[in-house]
């Protein structure tokens, strides 16, 4: 029953993780797991369940960072802008990020854009460019040869100001960074939640046993 108990777990830790509020309750169901399977005691509740915890998150990222690792196209937008950006992510370290943005007006003004290393949070490119006007809109096209790495770019002009995202890295980097990042930090926190919980029933039995005890006597 614990080799199922732990299996099942795995399974609803990864499903969970595509939805923040099913996240924080994960050690909840994990432990209705164990609870209906009868696995009883407390050290193998913790023993099973706490890497069933840790190999769900595992899992996740490292299937999210292969979907997202190459994906063509992009798209953002705001009351006053539109985005399209090709590729959206890309593990070829040759391709460059062509961007289309579309501004919900006329206007003349040129539009800014600074794009931003996520890693260091420097900005490695400022510019500004000019855009053709099309049926009350206008269009703007920028294209940006970028190294590797994880990108924000925001866009500006007038009153208006959008922010999109570029990434151009391997699906194993990737998956290291969302694990090193988010990864160990919901694993710390959902496997403390899931401790604490069972350390609160096992605490709760223990109170109702002697409890009995006492009130036989």
């Amino acid at each position: 029953m614990q080799l199922l108990a732990f299996g099942i777990s795995i399974a609803i830790m990864f499903g969970s993780m595509h939805l923040w509020i099913l996240t924080i309750a994960s050690p909840v169901f994990i432990f209705l797991v164990f609870h209906f399977l009868k696995v009883w005691k407390t050290k193998e509740r913790l023993a099973w369940g706490i890497p069933a915890v840790a190999i769900g998150i595992i899992l996740f990222f490292f299937i999210f960072s292969y979907t997202v690792a190459d994906m063509p196209t992009g798209n953002f937008e705001n009351d006053d802008l539109k985005a399209t950006i090709e590729p959206f992510s890309t593990s070829d370290m040759d391709s460059v990020f062509k961007v289309t943005v579309i501004y919900k007006g006329v206007t003349n003004h040129s539009l800014g854009y600074e794009v931003m290393d996520i890693y260091s949070g420097l900005v490695v490119q400022r510019s500004e460019v000019f855009g053709n006007v099309s049926h009350n809109t206008t269009i703007f096209h920028i294209n940006l040869d970028l190294p590797k790495g994880v990108y924000n770019i925001t866009f500006n002009i007038e009153n208006a100001t959008l922010s999109i995202s570029a990434i151009k890295e391997d699906p194993m980097s990737l998956f290291s960074i969302y694990m090193l990042g988010p990864g160990v930090y919901l694993t710390l926190l959902l496997a403390a939640l899931y401790s604490l919980l069972i350390f609160g029933i096992h605490v709760m039995r223990k109170g109702y046993k002697m409890g009995a005890m006492y009130g036989g006597k």
